[in-house]
């Protein structure tokens, strides 16, 4: 079944995710809802609290990481969102 995140059946995107504030939980929520074409396998924040909700809201288990050099060690991923503050 063809999403508005991955329109190609074939290929699952499989996301890490930088930063788990305030900006990322609408990326989230549609990660959440394209079904099996997408999936959250890793998240990344310095804040455990932020770590801790992001597992809460996320589908599945993804991993957690505190720095984001080792997310990006991460050898499933094929997409990555960097929702740090810009100010």
């Amino acid at each position: 079944m063809r999403s508005p995140l991955n329109p190609d059946p074939q290929r699952v995107l499989k996301f890490g995710i930088i930063g788990i504030g305030e900006r990322c939980w609408q990326h989230i929520n549609r990660i959440n809802n394209n079904g099996d074409s997408c999936e959250i396998l890793a998240i990344c924040d310095i804040r455990e609290d932020r770590l801790e909700h992001g597992l809460e809201v996320c589908r599945g288990a993804p991993a957690t990481y505190k720095d984001y050099r080792d997310l990006l060690k991460h050898r499933d991923l094929n997409v990555i969102l960097v929702m740090t503050p810009h100010d």
